[in-house]
């Protein structure tokens, strides 16, 4: 239960998730959720085969995707927290020229975070999925432009 528990904590589009009132609250919000399951998920990957054989001795049955499943719910929070950025990224891009320098420093700043945490739940989960690795790679683009576009600007 406890990891049918986590997994449900870490579910950014679940019955119990409660959005925040701000870009930067809610991915404060999917950073500390991964926080705060992270160490339990950890102690189940590290004793998952010795809770297996002691329940098997009691012929209790342990479903072992439930650690799995456990373990890849942070990319669940990447994504969101990725696809989140991107679209108020690409909002800006659409917005009045004051108003879009006015956001634009936040935002970058948002992405580089949002970056650091997808890095933390890639290495976590053992890898991102294809949206993932798309949505990283899209958003890594924001901050990192092309060669020719930032020398036309010195």
């Amino acid at each position: 239960r406890e990891l049918q528990k986590l997994t449900t904590t870490m579910d950014p589009h679940g019955h119990k998730w409660q959005a925040r009132d701000s870009i930067a609250l809610e991915l404060h919000q999917v950073i500390d959720r991964f926080t705060e399951a992270r160490p339990k998920v950890e102690w189940y990957m590290r004793e998952a085969e010795s809770i297996r054989k002691s329940l098997r001795a009691h012929a209790v049955p342990f479903d072992m995707d439930l650690v799995k499943g456990a373990q890849h719910a942070p990319l669940g929070l990447a994504k969101y927290g990725m696809r989140m950025l991107f679209t108020a990224h690409s909002r800006i891009l659409q917005a009045p020229a004051a108003d879009a320098a006015a956001a634009l420093p936040t935002v970058k700043e948002l992405i580089g975070d949002v970056l650091k945490f997808a890095f933390q739940c890639h290495q976590f989960a053992g890898g991102f999925d294809s949206e993932a690795n798309d949505l990283f790679a899209d958003l890594h683009a924001v901050l990192s432009p092309p060669q020719e576009q930032e020398e036309e600007h010195d």
